[in-house]
């Protein structure tokens, strides 16, 4: 009987520990999707458009210009874009997070991502090991999505360096 027992409320703690994490797991779900609503809104409301943060005019009109990217009064990189595509090229001495920062987790994996999969554009990121932004090419044959991207990638940029932006 005692083993009986012993089995008995083992199989009841088990199947409580299995209770509990599952409402943990829908309660971090829950808390997951409140933060990715908090961030969308926060990006919606910070994030002005790239005429507004120095993006380029149309490629047809920039005949390949290039843009210095300036943080707290020193130059990070260059932004260069004209014919259908922009390219960012980091100096060798930017320390720019890519790994697990907005780069990644926004830039990429909410704003290109989903444009590479309806066919609007394609792109490439070159990062150091230590997962440090080295460049970025998008290429795209629309002018408005260039101008769009090359904003919001100055924004980002300039976020994960350090930067405070409104």
């Amino acid at each position: 009987m005692m083993e009986e027992e012993r089995i008995r409320d083992l199989l009841w703690l088990r199947d409580s520990l299995k209770r509990q994490i599952e409402k943990t797991e829908r309660r971090l779900n829950r808390l997951r999707r409140m933060l990715e609503t908090i961030d969308e809104v926060l990006i919606r409301v910070s994030i002005a458009p790239g005429t507004q943060v120095g993006g380029p005019p149309p490629a047809s009109e920039s005949g390949g210009e290039v843009r210095r990217i300036m943080v707290a009064g020193e130059e990070i990189g260059t932004l260069s874009f004209g014919g259908g595509g922009l390219s960012f090229n980091a100096r060798d001495d930017a320390e720019i997070p890519f790994r697990g920062s907005l780069l990644e987790g926004w830039y990429v994996k909410k704003v290109l991502d989903p444009l590479r999969s309806e066919g609007k554009l394609d792109y490439e990121v070159g990062t150091d090991d230590a997962g440090r932004l080295v460049h970025l090419r998008i290429t795209s044959p629309s002018d408005e999505i260039i101008r769009d991207l090359s904003g919001k990638l100055i924004w980002a940029i300039r976020r994960v360096s350090g930067e405070r932006t409104t």
